[in-house]
């Protein structure tokens, strides 16, 4: 299924739905949906089919728009994030080989000096200010030129690790991967009519992306556009957005609970936390508990459109559709159902496509041996330690620790 399907979906349901919440207006999936069938429209004249646009900016209802537009017209998104250094941002999209470069408006003036400064001949969007006003709101692809769940319409900057040579890595995802990442997480946040999600994170972050930008534009939720207020300002924030599921980092909400305690006061009407890049401190876990908050942690990598696991402090539950195994040194497979420990391994439908860079016969061969590595048949292979207990629904995985380099 490609993911404009999966919207049309959330359309019959939810149509007079908030989709996204932004600077106080609610975009409902009937809004959304007539401006993304606008949009590729105008995408499709204006830059083509089977690009690769870069887009580097603030998280808007844009991105999310222009995202579903891109991926009717058979190209590729990459989200850059804009907090890294101008080298950084170069280098993301000239490795990335994009063709197109898209910015926010906040961030337009940045993007251009450094397309212009480093020499790369790309033109610089503001998809802000585009509307396709003039075009039909319901999208119907070209006969000739449908597109197919195995398109590849992502691609995300991974870990570097020793043996790219200091390349970074990049991970290629198609509908498949993406629609699979948004059915696994049903299991877990099982959403309600109500429910709106939110991060201070940019979406260029995997887990941000995932969690707090697809999930909830694809399974009938609503998804909070976060622009940025002081601490003091924050828990109005929450309340006035509606949030009920906070998706971040493990330092950001060490920090919202320290303040919550400090101020004797509720984060809005939040009843769920998901817990990333780091793990909860247990002061930090007892006061969302102390306020009826319930807390997941989430443990992911990249290559697999971030989630591989969910769950508390102590251990996690795998993802619908996945399988799971540890390996020992010698790469094979420690058998049955009781207390194992070695490498883990995952197989399913959210595993990326490969490693994706330059065109360059070096790069890509880098890539390809890379992608080998991590990829064998159809597991990826973590290169992290895990301890497996039981099978099927009643797996439980728990963490270990990181290994040196894969």
């Amino acid at each position: 299924m490609i993911i404009s399907q999966m919207l049309l979906g959330q359309l019959s349901r939810n149509g007079g739905k908030c989709a996204i919440r932004f600077l106080g207006k609610d975009i409902s999936y009937r809004e959304l949906v007539k401006t993304v069938a606008r949009l590729s429209y105008l995408f499709q004249k204006e830059i083509g089919t089977r690009k690769r646009i870069a887009i580097v900016g603030s998280n808007s209802p844009a991105t999310v728009a222009a995202f579903l537009a891109l991926s009717n017209n058979r190209s590729i998104t990459i989200p850059v994030d804009p907090a890294v250094s101008d080298d950084e941002i170069h280098d993301w999209i000239y490795n990335t080989n994009a063709t197109h470069v898209m910015a926010t408006t906040d961030q337009l003036t940045r993007v251009t000096d450094i397309i212009r400064r480093r020499g790369l001949a790309l033109a610089v969007i503001d998809f802000e200010r585009k509307h396709g006003g003039e075009y039909a709101t319901s999208y119907v692809p070209p006969a000739d030129n449908p597109p197919a769940e195995t398109d590849p319409i992502l691609i995300l900057r991974a870990a570097q690790t020793p043996d790219t040579q200091g390349i970074p890595k990049y991970a290629l995802f198609s509908h498949v991967q993406v629609h699979g990442a948004v059915m696994a997480l049903k299991r877990f946040y099982q959403v309600k009519g109500s429910d709106s999600f939110m991060t201070t994170m940019n979406w260029a972050h995997p887990f941000a992306l995932s969690h707090g930008m697809l999930f909830p534009i694809l399974s009938g939720a609503t998804c909070v556009v976060y622009h940025g207020v002081g601490v003091s300002e924050f828990h109005d924030f929450l309340s006035a957005a509606k949030v009920s599921r906070l998706i971040d980092t493990s330092t950001f909400l060490s920090e919202l609970a320290l303040v919550c305690k400090n101020a004797d006061r509720r984060p809005g009407v939040v009843h769920s936390i998901t817990v990333g890049l780091g793990t909860l401190q247990p002061a930090s876990h007892e006061i969302y508990s102390l306020m009826n908050i319930s807390v997941s942690s989430c443990y992911g990598q990249v290559e697999n459109l971030w989630t591989i696991c969910m769950g508390d402090v102590v251990s996690a539950r795998g993802l619908t559709g996945l399988q799971y195994k540890v390996l020992d040194e010698n790469g094979d497979t420690i058998e049955g159902n009781g207390l194992r420990q070695g490498q883990l391994a995952v197989s399913g439908p959210t595993v990326m496509l490969r490693y994706s860079g330059r065109t360059e016969a070096s790069d890509d061969e880098i890539q390809r041996q890379s992608t080998k590595r991590v990829i064998r048949g159809t597991w990826l292979h973590t290169g992290d330690i895990f301890k497996l207990e039981g099978s099927g629904e009643d797996l439980k995985l728990s963490f270990v620790k990181r290994r040196d380099a894969r």
